[in-house]
């Protein structure tokens, strides 16, 4: 069985995407895992568009945009759609890791309705994911790659989906948030914000600004 993992964030680095992806790799073991990078505006080779169509299981780990899917991911996508058109790719499953900057992973839930529709307007078989809030922790926190400490619901979540994936089989949408206090990671998150903004050169003021 060949496994894509394709990391759809627009960051070429320190994305929490990435570092979700990587920490699913090692629960696969044995199986044939491939990654693919579609960073913002990035160009696909013949090769890699290659590994898509001859992959039996594709999963998608992308952040938060507006309730929705990053549009330069959208636009490969409907490159992928054109080309399932072509070919006979109905035995394609599909699973999604979505991660979001709000606490609660519930935020990602109209994400994952996306990724089913756009399986229904493809013929693949949309086997369902996980919804990932505290986004702003995966990069922070070190061990991902333990069922303890404030990110344990999250490997709880990649192990068990990983698991899925093995079988091909329907994973129903899991919601997970860190296990650490919202209040302290709201707290963590303003402190990060006030120090980007006085980067720039701005004053904390400035994060009140309406357009």
């Amino acid at each position: 069985m060949n496994i894509l993992l394709i990391n759809g964030s627009p960051k070429r680095k320190e994305s929490a995407s990435a570092r979700l992806l990587e920490g699913m790799i090692p629960l696969f073991h044995s199986n044939v895992t491939k990654t693919l990078s579609l960073f913002a505006g990035s160009v696909l080779s013949e090769r890699e568009w290659d590994a898509v169509m001859q992959a039996d299981v594709l999963v998608f780990f992308f952040p938060l945009y507006v309730d929705g899917i990053p549009s330069h991911l959208l636009y490969h996508m409907h490159t992928v759609q054109q080309m399932a058109a072509e070919r006979d790719m109905c035995t394609l499953s599909v699973y999604a890791v979505v991660n979001c900057g709000f606490f609660e992973g519930e935020q990602t839930r109209y994400a994952l309705q996306m990724v089913e529709n756009w399986c229904i307007r493809c013929g693949f078989s949309w086997k369902g994911g996980l919804g990932i809030g505290g986004g702003g922790m995966l990069t922070a926190v070190s061990n991902l790659s333990s069922h303890h400490g404030p990110l344990g619901p999250v490997f709880d979540g990649l192990y068990a989906l990983s698991d899925t994936i093995r079988e091909q089989e329907y994973f129903k949408n899991q919601f997970l948030s860190p296990a650490f206090p919202r209040l302290f990671y709201k707290l963590a998150a303003q402190s990060r914000w006030r120090s980007a903004i006085r980067k720039n050169g701005l004053s904390s003021r400035a994060l009140s600004r309406r357009m």
